[in-house]
């Protein structure tokens, strides 16, 4: 070997340096191609105008790391006999407010609409062997080691960063902290990372690209400082505009972009590619809302819940339900000795869980129990939870069902009679009742008459709101139905579960009188009236659509608040921004075109990698028009060779899925209007899009006389209210 020739060892490292790159350069490209959502240019007034996009998340949703609600009230209850959990709360409080600084700078770059292809990576992770071939030797930038050679193991992380922006022919770094007294260590960050994207071009022989730095604390604004408008000025001066100064050549360093797409993939040492797509993240969180992980514990210390606001759920809730903690209001409901009680909740605040819980209680302590369930809704309702806890369970059950069929509604009489065979042969009898089954003559007084029977038997009730919104047109009263539970309580469990806020739309058209409600409510006793307040279903930024939507329902009115209290979020687990597709004023044609189009795009994003499959999603329609259009477009997905129909439900109370896409027309009637949209977000655990048709009032004004103008001009006014509230925590596209 001559003095010039390389050694078989420096061969040996390039040779593996170089496949590293050429694995890197292959995984980013396909990550690319089959796994990152594409860009979707949004409407425009014009067509002569350019383009405009919506960035490319990935992920596709902020990384949830502190998902803890404190509870600091019941905190405070134990800060002096245990003043280590308070201690423990406030140091998880202030991890919390860092990762919430980085999800506020997550939306506000996920709501971006730019004239270019926008991909943002959040918490870009790089290794020591990876940092290794692209920098360099280097040294470190924090502790006891800062400024030595760096002698990481290979397969240790060597850096993360916040944010890495890669627009067109530029690279944006951000590193959000908490407060700015770690602004300084943001900056190291920043250079850090910069020096790793300037050694990827490098390596690959591009020019060198512009690559700005941002470090900030958001959260020591007091106003919100990510006004979207505002950040756009902001952007197109600091960034767009000083990178066309910089870079005039037309190199958009794809490779570059392809390996840091690569890089992203890791997390924690672990590659997968799957972690950058949308259904795959969908998966992931749903999990983690459907097993209510909403605890923490002392590290080193095995069950010691550290939140006194969440207990450990009973054994038969973890092992047959699947629930592993419990909020303390669940915990203290389920405990309860009451015979009669009537659990009044929002969406997603665990109403069904308990019912579950307290249903296996009652069969497993003693077998004689006959418990009977009644359930309404359609396609994925809660009776699945019921059937599946109590086969874990190993409880003998039998369910039986009310349907529609031949045009018509039958089996309530064999509905009646089976029940009473059956509870001989069974333990629990679960009853499932379509909503169409309800509103035929005669039906309502024979499913209150079936109630009523039970006098050997406990029953619970399960989405009461939907058997409410026919008692008026029955001639039945909430009073009369709580005055039979009253006389069936004293000898068995008669409990009830209903979200009031569904039933608003039957209230305002059934009796006009919200007083008359409360005052029959208050025929129970305190201890036998519950609610839960805490949504744990949904993810929080679901939840706080959810909580905007009923603020609108009851602004006007003192006894509708009562009626439905104050809703609010469980837990920090985020999810992707709700997107709210909006048309106005569009002819019929044109908008069952345009509605059907944008149905089946969402529906195939959803599926782009196959980590969801056709039953995690739920297709909703409310009248002709929606189901119409479901149908069209499930019959153009059966020609692409989507073989399965997707789920479809027209009644929903009590139906959900990880993703939702609906289709709603909207027609000025404001309560049922707002009732819908409700509805169709809460059916969402994790990812919702919503199609709006919406026909304003203009059109039919010379027809209604003043009473009626005054009603629909409000109609209008809520949905425009709730829509502008809406735009700083959803993607809000309007359609021309």
């Amino acid at each position: 070997m001559t003095e010039n020739e390389p050694s078989s060892s420096t061969t040996l490292q390039s040779d593996l340096i170089g496949a590293r790159v050429a694995e890197l350069k292959t995984d980013g490209k396909d990550i690319r191609e089959n796994y990152i959502q594409t860009f979707q240019p949004l409407p425009k007034q014009n067509p002569e105008q350019r383009s405009v996009y919506y960035p490319v998340m990935v992920p596709p949703l902020p990384i949830s790391k502190f998902v803890d609600k404190i509870d600091w009230k019941s905190v405070n209850k134990v800060k002096k006999s245990k003043p280590e959990i308070k201690k423990y709360c406030e140091d998880i409080k202030d991890n919390q407010d860092g990762f919430e600084a980085e999800v506020k700078v997550f939306r506000v770059l996920e709501r971006m609409k730019q004239r270019e292809e926008i991909i943002v990576l959040q918490s870009l992770e790089y290794l020591h062997s990876d940092y290794q071939i692209f920098v360099g030797d280097h040294s470190y930038i924090k502790g006891k080691k800062e400024g030595k050679p760096c002698d990481r193991d290979d397969n240790v992380k060597e850096g993360e960063c916040d944010f890495v922006i890669m627009g067109k022919k530029y690279f944006v770094i951000i590193e959000v902290k908490k407060n700015k007294s770690d602004l300084g260590y943001g900056k190291l960050q920043a250079s850090r990372t910069e020096k790793l994207i300037l050694g990827i071009a490098e390596m690959l022989g591009s020019v060198i690209p512009p690559v700005f730095k941002v470090v900030v604390a958001p959260n020591e604004y007091k106003e919100p400082a990510y006004n979207d408008e505002k950040f756009r000025r902001w952007w197109k001066k600091n960034i767009t505009d000083k990178a066309s100064e910089k870079l005039q050549c037309p190199e958009t360093f794809e490779e570059t972009k392809n390996i840091l797409l690569a890089l992203r993939a890791n997390k924690d040492n672990k590659w997968d590619k799957r972690r950058c797509s949308l259904g795959w993240n969908i998966r992931d969180i749903d999990e983690q809302l459907r097993n209510a992980i909403v605890t923490c514990e002392k590290k080193g210390v095995r069950n010691v819940n550290s939140n006194p606001g969440v207990v450990e759920a009973p054994p038969y809730v973890r092992d047959f339900v699947g629930i592993k903690y419990l909020t303390a209001e669940q915990d203290n409901t389920l405990k309860s000795k009451e015979k009669l009680m009537w659990i009044n909740g929002p969406a997603g605040t665990g109403k069904t869980v308990i019912m579950c819980g307290k249903i296996l209680q009652l069969a497993l302590s003693y077998k004689k129990n006959k418990i009977v369930v009644i359930t309404f809704a359609g396609e994925g309702n809660n009776a699945n939870l019921y059937e599946t806890a109590l086969g874990n369970a190993r409880v003998r059950y039998q369910t039986i069902t009310g349907e529609f069929q031949d045009g018509w509604f039958t089996g309530v009489d064999e509905t009646i009679n089976a029940e009473s065979r059956i509870k001989e042969l069974y333990q629990v009898v679960i009853i499932k009742i379509e909503p169409e089954f309800i509103n035929a003559p005669g039906h309502v007084e024979k499913i209150s008459n079936l109630m009523a029977s039970q006098t050997d038997s406990s029953v619970f009730i399960d989405d009461m709101q939907v058997f409410m919104n026919y008692f008026s047109y029955f001639d039945v009263t909430l009073r009369d139905f709580i005055v039979t539970l009253r006389k069936l309580s004293d000898e068995q469990h008669m409990w009830v579960a209903c979200d009031m806020i569904q039933s608003l739309w039957y209230l305002y058209y059934g009796e006009q009188n919200y007083g008359e409600h409360l005052a029959e409510l208050a025929l129970l006793l305190d201890e036998q009236r519950v609610y839960l307040y805490k949504n744990l279903r949904n993810t929080y930024d679901i939840s706080i659509v959810l909580e905007m939507s009923r603020d609108l329902h009851t602004a006007k009115s003192a006894a509708r608040a009562k009626l439905c209290p104050k809703q609010e979020y469980g837990h920090f687990i985020h999810g992707p921004l709700i997107t709210i597709h909006f048309m106005e004023g569009l002819c019929c044609d044109s908008s069952k075109i345009l509605m059907k189009d944008l149905l089946i795009n969402e529906f195939k994003m959803l599926l782009k990698t196959n980590d969801l499959d056709y039953t995690d999603i739920g297709i909703i329609y409310y009248d002709d028009y929606g189901f119409m259009i479901a149908q069209t477009a499930v019959e153009t997905l059966r020609t692409e060779g989507y073989e399965m129909i997707p789920c479809k439900c027209w009644d929903c109370y009590s139906s959900e899925w990880p993703a939702v896409i609906a289709v709603l027309e909207l027609e000025g009637d404001k309560d049922h209007d707002l009732r819908v949209l409700y509805t169709a977000i809460s059916r969402a655990r994790v990812k919702c899009s919503v199609l709006i048709l919406h026909h304003p009032l203009s059109s039919d004004e010379d027809s209604l006389d003043s009473t009626d103008s005054e009603y629909y001009n409000e109609a209008d006014d809520n949905i425009y209210r709730l829509l502008e509230k809406l735009e700083p925590v959803a993607r809000l596209i309007e359609h021309y």
